[in-house]
């Protein structure tokens, strides 16, 4: 049930009703997600042709006179300085202030990559509800794990200590490639929140805090938690919650190495419904342990898109998204 600040499937598919999108089954083969993504390109393409065919003649006028290949590209590219497009044919004139206000994200992404794709839409799609005049700017780190690191990590829960090299490069590179802020929309790796933060001179976010945050504030005083073993292990939730009140219980050993093997999936591209089945089963065995919710800390579990008829569900990728488009729109 989504309810009372909980994100639940029936939340999630509102979000996605309102942006004119359907969400894809959790089954799904490799060529549909192609096919899915040429035909949402296909449609951002035919809209934008549609409402800016007088900037495409005037950039063919550009690239004639001098313009250009950038002037054959406008829908391609973001920006009308470049496309040689003047300010009165993009409606831009007026907002250079308002454009220069709204900050760059840097995302460390590709834990996992689907994942990823999710938090990016996500965030454009609630930055537009909120500013209609242009989108945000992101910038996108694809971390290069080698498989058998993430392998140790998500279903055996060690050798995590091997990410932090690939994080601190990710984290640098995206402060050099201009990023007011931070983010990295995985939880078990906020293990190393402190290292990142202290290898760059901008914020970084933490998606723990942020979660921890949000329970507060919606009065939650104890939460059933859905992990990956390292996010256990390290305490993250648990110190976290335990500082601001909030008791925290923890699947048994049984139903831990089933998560485990359920996020591996995940992040593999190996999942199908039997693996949001049993997730739903998990999250319902919280209900004999007194818990009015359950928190999803793991990002990738999202994507199964869980619901309970009785039990809350808190997405911490959700959380973590609405916290972004406010700093990146610069409100409190």
């Amino acid at each position: 049930m989504a309810g009372g600040g909980g994100w639940g499937e029936e939340s999630r598919h509102a979000r996605a009703k309102d942006r004119g999108r359907t969400r894809r089954p959790a089954r799904q083969s490799r060529a549909t997600q192609k096919s899915f993504l040429f035909l949402l390109e296909e449609k951002i393409w035919r809209a934008q042709i549609g409402k800016s065919k007088e900037n495409f003649f005037v950039g063919r006028a550009g690239f004639r006179h001098g313009g250009g290949a950038a002037s054959l590209v406008p829908f391609k590219v973001g920006s009308s300085k470049v496309q040689n497009i003047p300010p009165e044919l993009t409606g831009t004139r007026g907002r250079e202030n308002e454009k220069s206000s709204m900050k760059t994200v840097g995302i460390i992404g590709g834990l996992g990559p689907e994942t990823t794709s999710e938090f990016y839409l996500e965030l454009i799609f609630s930055t537009q509800k909120l500013n209609k005049a242009n989108r945000p700017k992101i910038l996108i780190y694809s971390v290069p794990l080698p498989y058998d690191i993430e392998e140790d990590a998500i279903a055996r829960g060690k050798g995590e200590e091997r990410c932090l090299p690939f994080l601190i490069d990710a984290a640098k590179s995206l402060e050099r490639a201009g990023a007011d802020f931070l983010v990295m929309p995985c939880n078990s790796l906020h293990a190393f929140i402190e290292n990142i933060r202290g290898s760059v001179k901008i914020p970084v976010l933490s998606i723990v805090e942020e979660a921890t945050k949000f329970l507060k504030e919606e009065r939650i005083s104890e939460v059933g938690i859905i992990s990956t073993l390292i996010t256990l292990n390290k305490k993250l939730y648990e110190t976290s919650f335990t500082t601001n009140g909030i008791r925290q219980v923890v699947p048994d050993d049984f139903q831990q190495a089933k998560i485990g093997k359920m996020i591996h999936n995940l992040v593999s591209n190996r999942h199908d419904n039997k693996d949001r089945e049993e997730l739903v089963k998990i999250i319902s065995e919280f209900e004999g342990k007194g818990v009015g919710g359950v928190i999803l800390a793991c990002t990738d579990l999202q994507l199964l898109i869980p619901e309970h008829p009785r039990l809350k569900i808190y997405d911490t990728m959700k959380i973590l998204v609405d916290t972004t488009v406010k700093e990146l729109l610069g409100e409190e």
